[in-house]
């Protein structure tokens, strides 16, 4: 049975973060989080909504993915949720992950967005990725 390449792909990035000493260090010990949970504290990193589609072709097996990664603090302004995200996508740019049971072809950053919740409470920088790899 072949690995789904959304878990795949997001083995291999808490991999990379998790080998960030500094990253890790800014995000408090704390790793990315699918939900994270009640109390957590900030700042921290989620994994957002993902996308799944067909890449295949006559010659290769593969899948396109379009996936958010969220930075999301409670500090006053954006500059510490900004940091942070340059620091993850400089990171992933730099070391791109392995992806058990696939190749990875392709790892590109389309958007950055900012956006505070209704209370003003929490900045959140969301990082809007496609990825495409290939089937092993």
């Amino acid at each position: 049975m072949k690995t789904s390449p959304i878990i795949a792909l997001r083995q291999g990035i808490r991999a990379v973060v998790s080998a960030d000493l500094a990253l890790m260090e800014a995000l408090g010990g704390r790793t990315i989080f699918d939900e994270p949970p009640r109390q957590t504290p900030t700042p921290h990193i989620l994994f957002g909504e993902s996308q799944l589609r067909d890449w295949s072709c006559d010659i290769l097996c593969g899948a396109e993915q379009f996936f958010t990664l969220s930075v999301i603090t409670t500090h006053h302004g954006m500059a510490l949720a900004l940091s942070l995200s340059h620091q993850l996508h400089e990171r992933l740019t730099t070391t791109p992950p392995e992806i058990s049971g696939h190749r990875l072809i392709d790892l590109s950053c389309l958007a950055i967005e900012t956006k505070r919740d209704a209370a003003g409470r929490f900045a959140k920088v969301n990082l809007r990725y496609r990825a495409t790899s290939e089937y092993l």
